[in-house]
């Protein structure tokens, strides 16, 4: 088993109550790394999935991470050939998981959906592939009594891109497929997926009319069609869906929209009734909160609900992973995990209940970790406070551009602009350790750091006189 380098991560800023996390961990290596599905295993443990660059193969490899309820690492695997493999979601039934996701592994180049069944250990009992006349990916699925349901997109014949809904038995035999008819769409494409009472579907995805807005589909289990089709958006605003949740009386769905004449990202978040004598929409709405998009909905009855997801904070380049809670629609409390490189990346992507009434998400992180990104881990409780005894690391905040790093024959040279004397910086390896670290006498544009003391994956931080400077590299 190759490296795994796991790094504790210190907060940026919660919201109303002071929210903070009970801990979290990243996974991956020196390249780019990331979760967008969890699930909990039938050992009471927490399995993240999605991609590896680090450990893979070829351009990228599925990446299964399972850590404990603490957050510490149990296993970890990869599965992929020699071209862009990853997995989107998991799901567990009794004592296997089943993951979806797509592989373009194979001697045409194109992408299938894929299914990857395995155990509590991670080792796979099966996987298989899923054709379409053109490109196929999966990215979710839930698992009950009658089988496997997955969603995803399919492009058909004549090249359209289609949602499409596969019912499996629990080999991945399929029962029936359902496709999108996209009557007076040009497009559609399914995102998530839940099981509605004992006999309905719900997925949601994107319609493309003249503009892309979110779409959401009612489905019988036991049909391939479906029962209600729901164009969710307002004028004007480009939206998607991607996160569906049932709270045993609505079906609850989020995403986020581009609204082009103010020129921000925004999240959404809505519930569709599917009992009665009709449906009806309601509580649509668009927060004010600065680039915002919900990526997953967590719902428990009487309108209350968590939402995953990632934000940009006022002008900042750097975009955080974010975890809110609502009750009967107003915030609760809402925490951020990150770290302020330039255009640094990092989101929630999916989440879980806990049996200690926390919840736990996956998702990425960018900043002095394993690498460019890695698979992130975090955990709250339910009021989003951390654990008394948990230490964080206190991380720096820089409010520059990054520095110009020109490897030489004895070291590093450093170009940051004018600093000005008396500016200080410090190289710091990928788990925050000091390699390095310097005090500037005269003006200067120009940092010399020796050979001996770089490391070859870190950060290198610059305080200037004007703010801070920072950048990430990796050494050949």
């Amino acid at each position: 088993m190759k490296g795994l380098i796991s790094l504790l991560l210190g907060l940026l800023c919660g919201t109303d109550l002071g929210a903070q996390v009970t801990f979290a961990r990243t996974f991956g290596g020196p390249l780019e790394d990331g979760g967008y599905g969890i699930a909990i295993n039938s050992n009471g443990h927490y399995v993240g999935v999605g991609y590896t660059g680090s450990f893979s193969v070829g351009a990228s490899d599925a990446f299964l991470v399972c850590v404990n309820a603490l957050g510490s690492w149990q296993w970890q695997r990869t599965y992929g050939g020699v071209d862009a493999d990853a997995l989107r979601d998991i799901a567990w039934f009794g004592p296997e998981g089943y993951a979806v996701g797509y592989t373009k592994s194979q001697p045409d180049g194109k992408y299938r959906g894929w299914l990857l069944a395995l155990d509590t250990f991670g080792d796979t009992l099966f996987t298989r592939c899923y054709e379409a006349p053109g490109w196929m990916w999966l990215s979710g699925i839930v698992a009950e009594p009658s089988g496997l349901y997955l969603c995803g997109t399919l492009y058909d014949s004549l090249g359209v891109p289609r949602g499409v809904v596969l019912h499996t038995d629990f080999q991945g035999q399929i029962i029936w497929e359902y496709r999108h008819p996209n009557a007076g769409l040009l497009e559609s494409s399914f995102e998530d997926i839940t099981v509605v009472a004992d006999t309905l579907l719900a997925t949601v995805g994107q319609g493309l009319e003249n503009e892309p807005q979110g779409l959401l589909c009612i489905l019988r289990k036991g049909q391939p069609h479906a029962i209600r089709s729901e164009i969710i958006g307002l004028p004007q605003v480009e939206e998607s869906l991607t996160g569906v949740s049932f709270d045993g009386t609505k079906v609850w769905f989020c995403g986020g929209g581009v609204n082009a004449a103010i020129k921000k990202k925004t999240p959404v978040v809505g519930y569709l009734s599917p009992f009665g004598s009709g449906y009806y929409l309601a509580n649509y709405f668009f927060s004010n909160q600065y680039d915002n998009v919900y990526t997953k909905i967590y719902c428990f009855g009487n309108d209350d609900y968590y939402v995953t997801g990632k934000s940009h904070f006022l002008d900042a380049n750097f975009r955080a992973a974010i975890l809110l809670k609502y009750v009967d629609d107003n915030l609760q409390w809402g925490v951020n995990i990150g770290y302020h490189l330039s255009e640094g990346f990092n989101a929630a992507y999916e989440m879980l209940p806990t049996s200690d009434g926390g919840i736990i998400t996956v998702g990425e992180f960018s900043g002095p970790g394993p690498g460019l990104r890695a698979l992130l881990f975090w955990k709250v409780d339910d009021a989003g406070q951390a654990a008394p005894h948990q230490a964080t690391v206190s991380l720096e905040t820089p409010a520059q551009e990054p520095c110009t790093v020109m490897p030489a024959s004895d070291g590093l040279i450093l170009k940051c602009g004018t600093l000005g004397s008396g500016s200080q910086g410090e190289v710091m390896d990928i788990i925050g350790r000091r390699a390095y670290s310097f005090n500037l006498i005269n003006e200067t544009e120009m940092i010399w750091i020796p050979e001996n003391r770089i490391p070859k994956v870190g950060i290198i931080i610059v305080r200037g006189k004007e703010g801070y400077y920072t950048t990430k590299y990796i050494l050949p």
